[in-house]
């Protein structure tokens, strides 16, 4: 069993990725050096993760290094579409084994080509990642079902493997 999850957030600049962490926490959340608690039901259920809020290719910064010292089984990601993105963030994903749940905001709205030129589906899916395209406007009930969608993912896939307290 895979024991690792990412749970990536897809989209171009101003798309809505930092926006969902936040409806998801609750609160503004930034990226942490340290793992953080994620409530996952009414009850109080929750469990550890660690959140990389802002895309590593907006920073200029590489996923391996993020996550170098971070000791966390769940890690929730903002990923930029764009062609640095597979050097800097899923290249390094798929060497380390994660389980991927991606979520992509709005793929091809503000493109001029193809909606995915660069066959991001196709090669998360050959990943056996799950994929789920959504409208990443917020201020509506699509914000709050695309959260939803991501807190029961991860609900699921951890209480599967004993992670949930």
């Amino acid at each position: 069993m895979i024991d690792r999850l990412f749970v990536a957030v897809i989209g171009s600049r101003n798309s809505g990725k930092s926006t969902t962490w936040n409806t998801l926490f609750g609160r503004e959340v930034k990226t942490g050096k340290q793992p953080r608690t994620l409530r996952l039901d009414s009850d109080g259920r929750s469990t550890e993760v660690f959140l990389i809020s802002g895309s590593n290719e907006e920073k200029q910064r590489y996923a391996a290094d993020v996550l170098e010292d971070i000791d966390c089984r769940i890690v929730l990601c903002s990923v930029q579409y764009i062609e640095d993105a597979f050097n800097s963030t899923w290249n390094h994903i798929f060497t380390e084994g994660f389980a991927i749940y991606a979520q992509w905001l709005n793929p091809g709205y503000d493109d001029r080509e193809h909606w995915d030129r660069w066959g991001l589906t196709n090669i998360l899916l050959q990943h056996d990642a799950v994929v789920s395209i959504r409208d990443g406007r917020n201020g509506d009930e699509r914000l709050t079902y695309r959260v939803e969608e991501i807190r029961q993912y991860i609900h699921g896939w951890a209480s599967a493997r004993g992670l949930v307290s």
